[in-house]
């Protein structure tokens, strides 16, 4: 791999990410330096939920975009199915030169800017049989196409990243929820049970449990 010191360094900053928004922003950034393209995407597959998506910003708010996932892979027809997804079913790197002119374009997922991509590479990677990203670079600048075999490491190597990285976010995700939820309900149970000191703390557990356990004592 010609560019591994880069590739190196642009993991050392990736892997200190913590939140989906700027993990995404992130990896796409790298990416796009790193092959030298217009423009890079992260794609996660949701096998679960059966759905392949992505997160960008829209002002100051993280927003998704979601494709769903066919419901039946075999002999399925991919004229029309995306580049991208088309990676994701078949388990295989695909580079073409002009995205337009492959059956599989599709107006949405391989466009930039409502224009058709020009050279596109979207690189799968897997995990126990599975695939569970995407990436997708588009518009190649100093080349008119991609190096699928150069190029398709650098992204694998991404990806493997990506994935532990994705799972920190997550995590984050979760335990500020749960925090966001706790605090909810402290401020519920403060505004009906107004407390000033420990006595007051103490009063209300008390009644709280004459009332749980229907007892007068």
């Amino acid at each position: 791999m010609r560019q591994l010191p880069m590739v190196l360094r642009a993991t050392e900053r990736l892997v200190h990410l913590g939140e989906h928004l700027e993990a995404f922003e992130g990896f796409a950034s790298e990416s796009s330096e790193l092959l030298c393209c217009g423009l890079a995407k992260l794609w996660v597959v949701d096998h679960f939920r059966q759905t392949m998506w992505t997160c960008y910003r829209s002002g100051e708010d993280a927003k998704t975009f979601e494709v769903p996932l066919p419901k039946h892979t075999e002999d399925l027809d991919m004229t029309g199915i995306g580049l991208v997804m088309a990676a994701a079913l078949e388990h295989k790197v695909i580079s073409v030169p002009d995205a337009a002119a492959d059956p599989r374009f599709h107006s949405t997922l391989d466009s930039v800017g409502g224009r058709p991509a020009r050279s596109e590479l979207c690189v799968p990677v897997m995990q126990k049989g599975q695939t569970k990203v995407v990436f997708q670079a588009v518009n190649k600048l100093e080349q008119p196409e991609f190096d699928p075999e150069n190029d398709a490491k650098i992204l694998r190597l991404l990806g493997r990243v990506s994935m532990e990285v994705l799972q920190v976010c997550q995590s984050n995700t979760t335990q500020s929820a749960f925090t966001k939820r706790k605090t909810a309900l402290l401020q519920l149970f403060t505004d009906f049970t107004p407390i000033e000191c420990g006595y007051d703390l103490i009063a209300a557990m008390e009644r709280g449990l004459r009332d749980l356990f229907l007892s007068e004592a």
